[in-house]
């Protein structure tokens, strides 16, 4: 524990409370919500690429923070599709965006993103627009084999970068 001989644990102990405390401990518990996990940026990154593969669990709210990062989601995305990130905002009527699109369905999947979330990150202006191309990139993976292995490839980049 706090020292090798046992004669000397109670002291060392003892000397432990006694000490100040941390400013930066005081000030997260004074908060009304305290976070879910204490660390450096590098510890809670190390944390989450550990421990997303595990992913979230709904009876544990604060599972959603080992999610990778939206930015991460879309910059892998725009890298296996070559695009840039202003083509995954861009919207035109008729013609289809598989990389927004795919964007999209796993900013849902993988994130746990609400459907308004989403609209505002892609522009849309209703929740039902972004539930729609979510529900048919659930069917298109189920349909195309090509597809489906692309968005597996995706997944792997995000969870492993």
């Amino acid at each position: 524990m706090l020292s090798k001989r046992k004669s000397l644990q109670k002291i060392a102990y003892r000397d432990f409370v006694k000490e100040s405390d941390n400013d930066d401990f005081s000030a997260i518990y004074k908060k009304r919500k305290l976070p879910a996990m204490l660390g450096s940026e590098t510890f809670l990154k190390l944390i989450k690429d550990k421990y997303f593969n595990k992913k979230r669990h709904i009876e544990v709210p604060d599972s959603r923070l080992l999610a990778p990062e939206r930015d991460k989601v879309m910059s892998v995305v725009c890298m296996k599709y070559k695009v840039s990130m202003s083509d995954l905002k861009i919207s035109k009527r008729g013609q289809i965006n598989e990389p927004r699109n795919v964007a999209m369905y796993l900013m849902r999947h993988l994130r746990g993103d609400t459907l308004s979330a989403i609209c505002k990150e892609f522009g849309l202006k209703k929740d039902s627009s972004a539930g729609s191309i979510v529900d048919r990139v659930k069917k298109q993976i189920i349909k195309d084999k090509h597809l489906r292995n692309k968005v597996a490839e995706i997944k792997r980049m995000i969870i492993k970068s």
